[in-house]
């Protein structure tokens, strides 16, 4: 069975985070997630409504949420051998 990545975590969510949405929703970059995806997407830790997901984004487009770390790292990898590694 997998862990929940989002409930194992303790770190970001004890620190201040990159932004905060009108809904009142918490943002934190996801660096090391961020490095993996292609150079035009950026890999969220998401908190609303007092659940944590991950959230991978092109632009304003949520892409894929999930709260398994697998989930997230499988779906850049399948996004990327769909377009040979290019920039999607």
């Amino acid at each position: 069975m997998d862990r929940d990545y989002c409930n194992d975590m303790n770190e970001p969510w004890k620190t201040k985070p990159d932004l905060v949405k009108e809904d009142g929703s918490k943002w934190w970059v996801h660096e090391s997630l961020t490095e993996y995806a292609p150079s035009n997407m950026t890999a969220w830790h998401v908190e609303r409504d007092g659940k944590r997901t991950l959230v991978l984004m092109k632009g304003d487009n949520i892409i894929f949420e999930d709260r398994q770390l697998r989930e997230v790292v499988c779906r850049i990898d399948v996004l990327g051998m769909a377009t040979g590694f290019e920039e999607l």
